[in-house]
Protein backbone atom coordinates (compact mmCIF):
# COMPACT_ATOMS: atom_id res chain seq x y z
CA UNK A 1 0.00 0.00 0.00
CA UNK A 2 1.13 3.78 -0.45
CA UNK A 3 1.20 4.42 3.26
CA UNK A 4 3.37 1.81 3.75
CA UNK A 5 5.75 2.68 1.34
CA UNK A 6 6.06 6.23 2.70
CA UNK A 7 5.69 5.40 6.02
CA UNK A 8 7.02 1.55 6.61
CA UNK A 9 6.60 -0.03 9.89
CA UNK A 10 9.93 -0.02 11.30
CA UNK A 11 10.37 3.51 10.96
CA UNK A 12 6.79 3.99 12.94
CA UNK A 13 7.97 1.78 15.53
CA UNK A 14 11.35 3.63 15.91
CA UNK A 15 9.61 7.14 15.81
CA UNK A 16 7.17 6.07 18.60
CA UNK A 17 9.63 4.48 20.81
CA UNK A 18 12.12 7.45 21.04
CA UNK A 19 9.49 9.98 20.96
CA UNK A 20 8.48 8.09 23.85
CA UNK A 21 11.96 8.28 25.36
CA UNK A 22 12.47 12.09 24.67
CA UNK A 23 8.90 12.70 26.39
CA UNK A 24 10.53 10.56 29.40
CA UNK A 25 13.50 12.87 29.10
CA UNK A 26 11.84 16.18 29.13
CA UNK A 27 9.80 15.72 31.73
CA UNK A 28 12.10 14.86 34.23
CA UNK A 29 12.13 18.57 34.97
CA UNK A 30 8.42 20.16 35.99
CA UNK A 31 7.61 22.23 32.85
CA UNK A 32 5.39 25.27 32.35
CA UNK A 33 1.95 24.62 31.32
CA UNK A 34 -0.56 26.73 30.22
CA UNK A 35 -4.49 26.74 29.10
CA UNK A 36 -5.26 28.42 25.20
CA UNK A 37 -8.12 28.79 23.68
CA UNK A 38 -9.26 27.91 20.35
CA UNK A 39 -5.88 28.27 18.21
CA UNK A 40 -8.14 29.13 14.86
CA UNK A 41 -11.58 31.33 16.33
CA UNK A 42 -10.29 32.11 20.01
CA UNK A 43 -13.11 30.88 21.62
CA UNK A 44 -12.72 29.17 25.04
CA UNK A 45 -16.06 27.00 24.55
CA UNK A 46 -14.73 23.15 24.30
CA UNK A 47 -15.66 20.00 24.67
CA UNK A 48 -13.41 16.88 25.38
CA UNK A 49 -12.26 14.53 22.86
CA UNK A 50 -9.34 12.30 23.92
CA UNK A 51 -5.90 12.28 25.90
CA UNK A 52 -2.65 10.60 25.02
CA UNK A 53 0.11 10.86 27.03
CA UNK A 54 -1.87 12.55 29.96
CA UNK A 55 -2.37 15.38 27.47
CA UNK A 56 -6.02 16.80 26.80
CA UNK A 57 -6.95 17.33 23.11
CA UNK A 58 -10.54 19.23 22.84
CA UNK A 59 -13.06 19.89 20.20
CA UNK A 60 -13.70 23.77 19.97
CA UNK A 61 -17.26 24.19 20.11
CA UNK A 62 -17.75 27.02 17.69
CA UNK A 63 -15.47 25.32 14.72
CA UNK A 64 -15.08 22.16 15.68
CA UNK A 65 -11.01 22.04 15.09
CA UNK A 66 -9.44 19.82 17.85
CA UNK A 67 -6.17 21.46 19.86
CA UNK A 68 -4.65 20.78 22.82
CA UNK A 69 -4.89 22.76 26.14
CA UNK A 70 -3.34 23.13 28.48
CA UNK A 71 -0.36 23.00 26.60
CA UNK A 72 3.60 23.78 27.25
CA UNK A 73 4.45 27.28 27.36
CA UNK A 74 6.04 29.19 24.25
CA UNK A 75 9.73 28.59 25.83
CA UNK A 76 9.58 25.15 26.53
CA UNK A 77 7.86 23.93 23.47
CA UNK A 78 10.95 25.66 21.65
CA UNK A 79 13.59 23.20 23.88
CA UNK A 80 10.97 19.85 23.48
CA UNK A 81 11.41 20.79 19.01
CA UNK A 82 15.27 20.88 19.97
CA UNK A 83 15.56 17.79 21.58
CA UNK A 84 13.43 15.74 19.36
CA UNK A 85 15.49 16.93 16.56
CA UNK A 86 18.52 15.97 18.39
CA UNK A 87 17.63 12.80 19.15
CA UNK A 88 15.80 11.81 16.26
CA UNK A 89 17.57 9.85 12.98
CA UNK A 90 14.51 12.44 10.65
CA UNK A 91 16.97 12.89 8.05
CA UNK A 92 17.72 9.52 7.79
CA UNK A 93 14.61 8.03 7.71
CA UNK A 94 13.54 10.84 5.20
CA UNK A 95 16.28 10.30 2.42
CA UNK A 96 15.68 5.92 3.02
CA UNK A 97 11.79 6.95 1.66
CA UNK A 98 13.07 10.09 -0.53
CA UNK A 99 11.61 8.41 -4.02
CA UNK A 100 8.78 7.12 -2.23
CA UNK A 101 7.92 10.35 -0.69
CA UNK A 102 8.29 12.40 -4.46
CA UNK A 103 6.47 10.09 -6.27
CA UNK A 104 3.06 9.63 -3.82
CA UNK A 105 3.14 13.03 -2.36
CA UNK A 106 5.37 15.86 -3.22
CA UNK A 107 4.54 15.73 -7.07
CA UNK A 108 1.01 15.26 -7.17
CA UNK A 109 0.24 17.92 -4.23
CA UNK A 110 2.19 20.31 -6.25
CA UNK A 111 -0.39 19.20 -9.14
CA UNK A 112 -3.28 19.40 -7.67
CA UNK A 113 -2.57 22.67 -5.66
CA UNK A 114 -0.89 24.19 -9.26
CA UNK A 115 -4.16 23.13 -10.99
CA UNK A 116 -6.60 25.18 -8.90
CA UNK A 117 -3.68 28.39 -8.63
CA UNK A 118 -4.21 28.18 -12.56
CA UNK A 119 -8.03 28.34 -12.05
CA UNK A 120 -7.97 31.38 -10.30
CA UNK A 121 -6.07 32.76 -12.95
CA UNK A 122 -2.34 32.84 -11.63
CA UNK A 123 0.58 33.18 -14.32
CA UNK A 124 3.51 31.11 -13.28
CA UNK A 125 6.67 31.98 -13.20
CA UNK A 126 6.26 34.61 -10.60
CA UNK A 127 9.14 36.48 -9.20
CA UNK A 128 9.68 34.84 -5.64
CA UNK A 129 8.32 32.11 -3.30
CA UNK A 130 8.71 31.21 0.35
CA UNK A 131 8.31 27.98 2.18
CA UNK A 132 7.74 27.59 5.69
CA UNK A 133 9.30 24.70 7.22
CA UNK A 134 10.98 22.83 4.61
CA UNK A 135 12.81 20.32 6.26
CA UNK A 136 15.33 18.93 4.16
CA UNK A 137 13.76 20.71 0.81
CA UNK A 138 11.90 18.01 -0.62
CA UNK A 139 8.55 20.10 -1.94
CA UNK A 140 10.63 22.92 -2.92
CA UNK A 141 12.87 20.41 -5.02
CA UNK A 142 9.94 19.33 -7.11
CA UNK A 143 8.61 23.50 -7.47
CA UNK A 144 12.30 24.44 -8.37
CA UNK A 145 11.67 21.52 -11.28
CA UNK A 146 8.55 22.90 -12.68
CA UNK A 147 11.04 26.82 -12.54
CA UNK A 148 7.99 28.52 -11.03
CA UNK A 149 10.16 30.91 -9.20
CA UNK A 150 13.36 33.82 -10.12
CA UNK A 151 13.84 32.87 -6.15
CA UNK A 152 12.97 30.47 -3.70
CA UNK A 153 12.78 31.94 0.04
CA UNK A 154 13.03 29.18 3.00
CA UNK A 155 11.89 29.55 6.51
CA UNK A 156 13.37 26.42 8.43
CA UNK A 157 14.41 26.40 12.52
CA UNK A 158 16.59 23.26 12.45
CA UNK A 159 20.33 23.87 11.45
CA UNK A 160 20.84 20.62 10.54
CA UNK A 161 17.89 20.60 7.67
CA UNK A 162 19.44 24.25 6.94
CA UNK A 163 22.79 22.64 5.84
CA UNK A 164 20.67 20.47 3.04
CA UNK A 165 18.66 23.69 1.80
CA UNK A 166 21.95 25.58 1.23
CA UNK A 167 22.27 22.80 -1.78
CA UNK A 168 19.31 24.25 -3.50
CA UNK A 169 19.64 26.79 -6.24
CA UNK A 170 18.44 29.92 -6.01
CA UNK A 171 17.43 30.26 -2.45
CA UNK A 172 17.87 32.75 0.69
CA UNK A 173 17.42 30.83 3.84
CA UNK A 174 16.28 32.14 6.67
CA UNK A 175 17.43 30.08 9.92
CA UNK A 176 14.66 30.28 12.38
CA UNK A 177 10.52 30.53 12.52
CA UNK A 178 8.22 32.77 10.37
CA UNK A 179 7.18 35.12 13.36
CA UNK A 180 10.83 36.16 13.85
CA UNK A 181 11.56 36.65 10.23
CA UNK A 182 11.45 40.92 9.99
CA UNK A 183 14.56 41.12 7.41
CA UNK A 184 13.19 42.98 4.84
CA UNK A 185 15.46 40.58 2.26
CA UNK A 186 12.56 38.20 2.92
CA UNK A 187 9.67 40.04 2.17
CA UNK A 188 7.82 40.87 -0.96
CA UNK A 189 7.00 36.96 -2.01
CA UNK A 190 3.87 35.96 -4.73
CA UNK A 191 3.03 32.99 -3.04
CA UNK A 192 4.20 31.21 0.64
CA UNK A 193 3.65 27.44 0.76
CA UNK A 194 3.07 25.99 4.23
CA UNK A 195 2.93 21.82 4.44
CA UNK A 196 1.89 20.04 7.39
CA UNK A 197 3.30 23.52 9.42
CA UNK A 198 0.32 24.81 11.51
CA UNK A 199 -0.41 21.86 14.08
CA UNK A 200 3.04 22.79 15.79
CA UNK A 201 3.39 26.55 16.55
CA UNK A 202 2.42 27.38 20.35
CA UNK A 203 -0.28 30.30 18.62
CA UNK A 204 -1.51 30.73 15.15
CA UNK A 205 -2.46 33.90 15.51
CA UNK A 206 1.51 35.35 15.01
CA UNK A 207 2.14 32.83 12.82
CA UNK A 208 -0.30 33.95 10.03
CA UNK A 209 0.04 37.46 10.90
CA UNK A 210 4.32 36.99 9.83
CA UNK A 211 3.21 35.10 6.71
CA UNK A 212 0.59 37.96 5.57
CA UNK A 213 3.61 40.71 5.86
CA UNK A 214 5.85 38.77 4.04
CA UNK A 215 3.50 38.59 1.09
CA UNK A 216 2.79 41.14 -1.50
CA UNK A 217 -0.32 42.52 -1.74
CA UNK A 218 -2.70 40.43 -3.63
CA UNK A 219 -0.13 37.45 -2.81
CA UNK A 220 -1.40 33.96 -2.14
CA UNK A 221 -0.83 31.22 0.65
CA UNK A 222 -0.73 27.08 0.16
CA UNK A 223 -2.04 25.35 2.69
CA UNK A 224 -1.90 21.91 3.00
CA UNK A 225 -2.51 20.24 6.70
CA UNK A 226 -4.58 17.68 8.54
CA UNK A 227 -8.36 18.15 8.77
CA UNK A 228 -10.13 17.40 12.02
CA UNK A 229 -13.00 16.55 10.37
CA UNK A 230 -10.97 13.60 8.59
CA UNK A 231 -11.75 10.17 9.15
CA UNK A 232 -8.77 9.12 10.26
CA UNK A 233 -8.78 11.63 13.19
CA UNK A 234 -12.56 11.10 13.66
CA UNK A 235 -12.45 7.23 14.21
CA UNK A 236 -8.72 6.79 15.61
CA UNK A 237 -8.61 9.99 17.77
CA UNK A 238 -5.23 9.12 19.91
CA UNK A 239 -4.51 6.54 18.22
CA UNK A 240 -4.02 8.29 14.61
CA UNK A 241 -0.80 7.42 13.86
CA UNK A 242 0.75 11.62 13.16
CA UNK A 243 -0.84 12.31 16.78
CA UNK A 244 2.44 12.94 18.81
CA UNK A 245 2.56 14.81 22.01
CA UNK A 246 3.88 18.28 22.39
CA UNK A 247 4.03 18.21 18.44
CA UNK A 248 0.43 18.21 17.31
CA UNK A 249 -0.99 21.27 19.20
CA UNK A 250 -3.97 21.87 16.57
CA UNK A 251 -5.76 20.56 13.86
CA UNK A 252 -8.08 23.12 11.76
CA UNK A 253 -11.46 22.17 10.35
CA UNK A 254 -12.57 24.02 7.54
CA UNK A 255 -14.68 26.56 9.50
CA UNK A 256 -11.39 26.91 11.62
CA UNK A 257 -9.17 27.90 8.95
CA UNK A 258 -11.46 30.82 7.52
CA UNK A 259 -12.02 32.57 10.70
CA UNK A 260 -7.89 32.57 11.16
CA UNK A 261 -7.79 33.66 7.63
CA UNK A 262 -10.70 36.02 7.90
CA UNK A 263 -8.23 37.76 11.41
CA UNK A 264 -5.41 37.09 9.73
CA UNK A 265 -5.95 39.56 6.93
CA UNK A 266 -7.17 36.85 4.11
CA UNK A 267 -9.85 35.02 2.31
CA UNK A 268 -9.88 31.92 1.58
CA UNK A 269 -10.25 31.31 -2.14
CA UNK A 270 -10.37 27.34 -2.44
CA UNK A 271 -10.57 24.59 -0.26
CA UNK A 272 -9.59 21.05 -1.65
CA UNK A 273 -9.06 17.65 -0.99
CA UNK A 274 -5.53 16.35 -0.56
CA UNK A 275 -5.56 12.88 1.24
CA UNK A 276 -5.32 9.78 -0.50
CA UNK A 277 -4.37 7.06 1.97
CA UNK A 278 -7.35 7.48 4.88
CA UNK A 279 -8.80 4.06 4.52
CA UNK A 280 -5.42 2.42 3.68
CA UNK A 281 -4.60 4.06 7.43
CA UNK A 282 -7.95 2.61 8.26
CA UNK A 283 -7.58 -0.73 7.11
CA UNK A 284 -4.19 -0.98 8.38
CA UNK A 285 -5.22 -0.05 11.77
CA UNK A 286 -8.31 -3.03 11.70
CA UNK A 287 -5.70 -5.53 10.93
CA UNK A 288 -3.70 -4.72 13.97
CA UNK A 289 -6.68 -5.11 16.71
CA UNK A 290 -8.04 -8.05 18.15
CA UNK A 291 -11.28 -10.01 16.57
CA UNK A 292 -13.01 -8.76 19.74
CA UNK A 293 -13.08 -5.36 18.31
CA UNK A 294 -15.40 -3.81 17.01
CA UNK A 295 -12.85 -1.77 14.73
CA UNK A 296 -11.69 -4.78 13.23
CA UNK A 297 -14.57 -5.51 11.23
CA UNK A 298 -13.60 -2.84 8.73
CA UNK A 299 -10.41 -5.92 7.57
CA UNK A 300 -13.42 -7.39 5.97
CA UNK A 301 -15.30 -4.09 4.73
CA UNK A 302 -12.28 -2.83 2.89
CA UNK A 303 -9.73 -5.86 1.86
CA UNK A 304 -10.82 -5.25 -1.33
CA UNK A 305 -8.01 -2.47 -2.91
CA UNK A 306 -11.78 -1.18 -4.93
CA UNK A 307 -13.18 -0.62 -2.16
CA UNK A 308 -10.21 1.40 -0.25
CA UNK A 309 -10.42 3.02 -3.65
CA UNK A 310 -14.10 3.56 -3.72
CA UNK A 311 -13.86 4.85 -0.21
CA UNK A 312 -11.11 7.01 -0.78
CA UNK A 313 -13.19 9.31 -3.55
CA UNK A 314 -16.25 9.57 -1.52
CA UNK A 315 -13.81 10.95 1.58
CA UNK A 316 -12.57 13.30 -1.26
CA UNK A 317 -15.78 14.09 -2.55
CA UNK A 318 -17.27 15.03 0.65
CA UNK A 319 -13.96 17.15 2.66
CA UNK A 320 -13.21 14.57 4.76
CA UNK A 321 -10.37 13.21 4.27
CA UNK A 322 -6.93 13.46 6.36
CA UNK A 323 -5.48 16.41 4.71
CA UNK A 324 -7.14 19.57 2.61
CA UNK A 325 -5.32 21.57 0.63
CA UNK A 326 -6.51 25.51 0.89
CA UNK A 327 -5.85 29.24 -1.10
CA UNK A 328 -5.84 32.01 1.28
CA UNK A 329 -5.48 35.03 -0.55
CA UNK A 330 -4.14 38.77 0.71
CA UNK A 331 -6.80 40.96 1.37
Amino acid sequence: MSYTKIKPLKDRVYLHKSLKECLKIFNIKSRETVEVPCPFCLSEEKKFFFKIDDLSYFHCKKCRSIYNSPRLNHNDLKKYYSLIYQSLELQQIQRETYDQRMEIIMRPRWRAIKENLMNLGLKLPVSSILEVGPGVGYFTAVLQMDNIASRYVLVEPEKDCVKKLKELPNSLIYNGNIEDCDDLRYNNNDLIFINSVIEHPFSLTPFFNSANRLLKSGGRICLVDMNAAGLDIEILRGEADNVNPHQILQIGTVEGIHLIAKRSGFSVEKVFPMGTMDAEILYEYAQSLSENNSLHSFTRLLKKKEVREDLQNLLRKHLITGYLGYILKKN
